[in-house]
């Protein structure tokens, strides 16, 4: 899965012939990118497509009056808009983007295709990100800008996460509700992955997962979600027997898409407990990818270490239940 001058990005409409970008000198090394070990971001076939991606041509700058016309079914577009605001927030995507632009944090752009001001799951998706901008992102600059302790921006980081999961959280479930007819449309294979990535997010919500910036996805990889669209059950076929890895995420998937919102809670609840404690928040990636992909003594161990602290006491209320339990054991089998 090495493709030697890859064109990443093309312009796919044939009215959006504005923004081509090339690279065509880095090998693209897949299972590396995947399982992770990269020392920075230059290692990979990315960085000199990032470095062409020219913002100013589609975002207009704070002075100028009129807005720039973006296509949101152009991948070149996407990406640029995608550059621009992880620049300036932190964030990507287009709805990302719009709600960011109506907190005041970066221009106003102008959609070309016009149903994005009349869809109404769209508008809401905006509405959250735009509560998103406006709170809590606000309070973490806030709150880095009166930090002077690591471990106060440590905590600072691990509250905007928790409020970032939370917010995706709501984005998915407002597209479930609002966009069934597109969901139709999609071929059954790759609607029950989709539908399971749904739960997923809930699940690394409740982990507060903070491996998201690019030197997390450099050192630990980005993981294993399926690199082609699912079209059929041929193509779950040929992900079984080519890439082995990701037909594990694709059952996972589909086995957390069949999960009730019983069992659902049930998980959740357990993961949070787990990832009380920073140094496994800071390793869940590698934990996951032993539980999914290891070997038998590894995957044993790794399954002990989570239950262990899933059942650790941490507060001093759980502290203090954990010594009075003890306490009463061993006086009662000293009476006895």
């Amino acid at each position: 899965m090495t493709s030697q001058g890859t064109n990443f990005a093309t312009t796919t409409d044939k009215e959006d012939k504005s923004t081509t970008v090339t690279a065509t000198t880095t090998s693209f090394d897949l299972d590396r990118w995947q399982q992770g070990g990269l020392s920075s971001f230059a290692e990979t076939c990315f960085s000199e497509y990032w470095n062409q991606l020219a913002p100013d041509s589609i975002i207009p700058s704070v002075s100028q009056e009129q807005s720039h016309h973006v296509n949101p079914y152009s991948f070149a577009h996407r990406m640029t808009l995608g550059k621009y605001l992880i620049e300036q927030t932190g964030g990507d995507s287009i709805w990302v983007y719009c709600g960011a632009a109506e907190a005041g944090l970066v221009p106003g752009i102008q959609l070309d295709t016009p149903f994005n001001k009349n869809d109404f799951g769209f508008q809401q998706c905006v509405q959250h990100w735009k509560s998103f901008w406006d709170t809590h992102h606000r309070d973490f600059v806030l709150s880095i800008r009166s930090s002077t302790t690591e471990t106060q921006r440590k905590e600072a980081l691990s509250i905007l996460y928790r409020h970032l999961w939370e917010t995706h959280t709501n984005v998915i479930q407002c597209g479930i509700a609002n966009a069934k007819q597109l969901e139709n449309k999609l071929p059954e294979e790759d609607r029950n992955v989709g539908l399971g990535w749904c739960n997923m997010v809930e699940l690394l919500s409740a982990m507060s997962w903070t491996n998201l910036s690019v030197d997390a996805l450099c050192e630990f990889g980005v993981g294993y979600l399926p690199t082609i669209r699912i079209a059929g059950p041929e193509t779950v076929q040929w992900i079984a027997t080519h890439r082995p890895k990701e037909y594990v995420t694709i059952q996972t998937l589909d086995k957390l898409r069949l999960s009730s919102p019983a069992a659902m809670k049930q998980m959740c609840s357990f993961w949070s407990r787990v990832t009380r404690w920073s140094f496994q928040r800071d390793t869940m990636a590698r934990t996951l990818d032993t539980l999914s992909h290891g070997k038998g003594p590894a995957k044993v161990l790794a399954f002990t270490k989570i239950l262990i602290l899933s059942i650790a006491p941490k507060s001093v209320t759980e502290i203090s239940i954990w010594i009075a339990i003890t306490s009463g054991l061993l006086y009662a089998s000293r009476r006895k």
